[in-house]
């Protein structure tokens, strides 16, 4: 009888495996690995439900694309609207800023300018010229951090945000990764007619958002499709593009 109390009480409190009690918690361990699997897949898959459903609902309907070359002093701005493989011009501008006012006044100033742009001109997505390097230091700090601005803007409207290079943008306008910018002014003129930029950084704005236009449905949006053409310029001479067009070969 005492060794009857003694495994009852070793029972209770634990110290004897119940027949069946490993097979339960192995159980419940596979159901809680296949509920973070459930989970997991769950969420992946809304993720890419919901980027389909993005691209069916631009898929039919006129595309706003704001292209923005950021600067300290100034912060040019455009706007092109895609619809098909129609290109045209929307409206450009630049923010400048106050070049006696604190580095973080200048910023604010270029956040609100921008603010407003998205607001007043809103556009479905947004590009940004990549910051390049010089010798100066200080000047390319400063201009990152207004890039980073030019960045944050868009992104918090909700906007997808793609980034190219200075020569990649150059190469897409006038076919060479070196323009100049009345090279670039010049292919504007044919690329958009009723555009009519006030400042280069207007201009080279709109030729960001041609940039992204034109290569916006390649897998990476920093590279270019590898079915696109090679530039707006090389389009336009073998007879891809015609005015105010853009198309893929």
């Amino acid at each position: 009888l005492g060794h009857v109390v003694l495994h009852a009480r070793r029972q209770k409190l634990g110290l004897i495996d119940l027949p069946g009690a490993k097979i339960l918690a192995h159980r419940s361990a596979s159901n809680q690995t296949r509920h973070a699997l459930t989970s997991d897949y769950s969420d992946r898959l809304l993720g890419l439900i919901r980027f389909q459903s993005y691209q069916q609902s631009m898929m039919g309907r006129a595309i706003r694309i704001l292209g923005i070359d950021p600067g300290l002093r100034r912060t040019g701005w455009g706007v092109v609207v895609i619809e098909g493989n129609r290109l045209s011009f929307l409206a450009c501008g630049s923010v400048a800023t106050d070049d006696k006012a604190t580095l973080a006044e200048r910023l604010v100033t270029i956040h609100d300018g921008l603010r407003r742009v998205v607001a007043d001109m809103a556009p479905d997505e947004a590009a940004v010229e990549a910051t390049f390097v010089n010798k100066d230091a200080s000047a390319t700090l400063k201009l990152g951090q207004a890039r980073g601005i030019a960045l944050l803007v868009p992104a918090i409207a909700g906007l997808p945000v793609a980034e190219y290079a200075p020569n990649l943008v150059k190469k897409t306008i006038v076919g060479a990764g070196h323009g100049e910018k009345g090279q670039i002014r010049m292919m504007l003129g044919v690329l958009l007619p009723k555009a009519d930029p006030k400042t280069h950084d207007a201009a080279d704005a709109l030729a960001i958002a041609i940039c992204h236009a034109h290569h916006r449905q390649a897998p990476s949006l920093r590279s270019p499709s590898k079915r696109a053409v090679t530039s707006v310029s090389d389009g336009l001479r073998g007879g891809g593009l015609v005015r105010g067009k853009v198309a893929t070969r």
